[in-house]
């Protein structure tokens, strides 16, 4: 059943292609327009070129397991094996074909029907010629066969290789009298096949071909029809629809040598589907190649440079949109470097007007105490003096650090902020639209760097205040002291009143600052304030003191 399967399949599968033609030509666009089943095919067919190494490993399997039959089969077993392989290979690898073609040959008299398989033999050796573009040595042959002595099926398999051989020589023919030769023995030949044939869609296709060749359009009409009736797309989606079909039966079978995936590749292209063109003919050159095709890699070459150079000038035009993407980013990146260089020199002026207001602040209380406290306690104001000298370099050491550290984290910002982009780049040059837009909906970079900001800022307080939590406690009652969880520095009441310790007193400022809302400020203050053992106003200047 394989055999015969793949044995129509080949035989037919040109004049189904010229009916795809008929059909896409003749008809207007007069049934209603659903384009699910043409696009379900088109992906399926996709699918299939992507697996197509899965395919092919299946064909191989399939004829590793007729080669060691063949090694075992004797007599007329032996001969369907071959006869097999060869109709597998005849559109899958020319020379394996004839490989098998030749080991029919050499079968002893006695193992074979003589007569009928030698004619077989000349028949598929000339088919292959066809495919190979031998159509000399392929005409010759057929020429010098005689089918007086062939089964039915065998009359049958030489009427359609010569129907096929003298069309493919018609078709590319380019001297008219010649050409009017070859065309009246393909229609004597399709005759031929009509009136050994019994009828089924394969003999209608035959019928079609014919009437189309001589004109007669309405009853080609009927015949298509019948067979197509219960289609619900229109019949210009029918086409590709069909020739999708095709297509991925050609792949699925394993079969190198066809006509419907070069010709979807060039509707893709006239369509604008330059991606999906490229590779279907990059596909198809590498079947024609493989299958030692020369008809049908001339074809492809010939139309395979204006499709290169056009997907070539739609990649360049996506090179060109990712570079003013990238441009843009690098601007970006550029005005967050000035912003952080502004807030820089703002901060070192700032510290500037400090040291010069602390230097102005110890002058004044050193000649205070030394008009006070005379000679006997100018020891005691060099001492103090010494301290402030020394508080003072801490303070610009700890300037210095986090001037440093605050550096090294806008580095960090652009670092995410960069690999964010390119995360985002490679889902939209992957077109992974739904990836892309469910990243850019999520927050959870902005929870990461909220969290890292929190834990960053408790760091930088307690190093400038160590005690701070011991000493806040000590203005809470015993029952209402708050203490941080193992790995926390501060909780978020602490880090509400590290921030008015700061000088930030404004409940607004505090809750932009930490992302809380203005009432869960309130609230905290308020909580904290009625746990003080002082009042409102001393545990204010209390906690400024700490």
């Amino acid at each position: 059943m394989m055999v015969q399967f793949i044995h129509i399949l080949k035989m037919t599968s040109f004049f189904a292609f010229r009916l795809s033609l008929f059909v896409l030509l003749l008809f207007p666009l007069s049934l209603s327009a659903n384009k699910g089943k043409t696009e379900e095919a088109i992906a399926t067919l996709d699918a299939t070129i992507a697996r197509k190494a899965k395919y092919q490993a299946l064909r191989q399997h399939r004829t590793d397991s007729l080669k060691q039959i063949a090694q075992r089969a004797k007599g007329p077993q032996l001969v369907e094996t071959y006869k097999e392989l060869f109709t597998i290979f005849s559109r899958v690898q020319t020379d394996s074909a004839l490989l098998y073609l030749n080991l029919l040959e050499r079968l002893p008299k006695n193992v074979k029907n003589s007569k009928d398989l030698d004619i077989y033999i000349s028949i598929g050796r000339a088919e292959i010629y066809a495919v190979m573009g031998q159509y000399d040595a392929a005409q010759s042959l057929l020429k010098s066969i005689s089918i007086q002595h062939a089964t039915p099926e065998t009359r049958l398999y030489y009427y359609h290789t010569c129907r096929t051989v003298y069309g493919w020589m018609a078709e590319f023919s380019s001297v008219e009298d010649f050409q009017s030769r070859l065309l009246t023995l393909t229609d004597h030949y399709r005759d031929s096949i009509i009136s050994c044939q019994d009828a089924s869609i394969g003999s209608n296709i035959v019928r079609v071909d014919k009437m189309l060749t001589h004109g007669i359009v309405d009853s080609a009409i009927v015949i298509s029809l019948a067979d197509l009736e219960k289609a619900l797309i229109s019949l210009a989606d029918l086409y590709k629809y069909y020739l999708a079909l095709t297509a991925t039966a050609d792949i699925q079978h394993g079969i190198t040598e066809y006509m419907a995936l070069p010709t979807l590749a060039q509707l893709a292209y006239e369509e604008g589907d330059l991606k999906r063109a490229y590779d279907y003919m990059v596909c198809s050159m590498e079947d024609a190649n493989y299958c030692q095709a020369r008809l049908r890699a001339v074809e492809v070459s010939n139309a395979f440079p204006i499709i290169d150079r056009a997907y070539k000038d739609y990649q360049s035009k996506q090179h060109r949109m990712e570079r003013i993407f990238t441009y843009t980013l690098v601007l970006l990146a550029l005005l967050l470097l000035a912003a952080i260089f502004y807030l820089r020199r703002q901060m070192k002026k700032l510290a500037s007007t400090r040291r010069q207001l602390a230097r102005t602040n110890s002058q004044l209380e050193t000649t205070n105490q030394q008009l006070n406290a005379a000679n006997q306690q100018l020891g005691l104001a060099n001492t103090q003096l010494h301290e402030v000298n020394e508080g003072l370099v801490r303070t610009d050491q700890i300037k210095e650090e986090y001037i440093a550290y605050y550096l090294g984290r806008c580095r960090n910002y652009i670092d995410s902020f960069n690999r964010f982009r390119l995360d985002m780049l490679r889902l939209a040059k992957n077109r992974q639209t739904d990836d892309l837009l469910r990243s850019l909906k999520s927050d959870e970079l902005f929870q990461s760097q909220q969290e890292q900001f929190y834990i960053d800022f408790d760091e930088a307080f307690i190093n400038i205040h160590p005690h701070f939590v011991e000493n806040f406690n000590a203005l809470l009652r015993s029952d209402e002291q708050i203490q941080p969880k193992r790995g926390e520095l501060l909780t978020t009441e602490l880090r509400i009143f590290a921030l008015i310790r700061l000088g930030m007193t404004d409940t607004a400022e505090i809750a932009h600052f930490l992302n809380y809302s203005l009432t869960t400020i309130y609230n905290y203050r308020s909580r904290i304030r009625n746990a003080s053992i002082y009042s409102k106003d001393e545990f204010e200047k209390r906690l400024m003191l700490l």
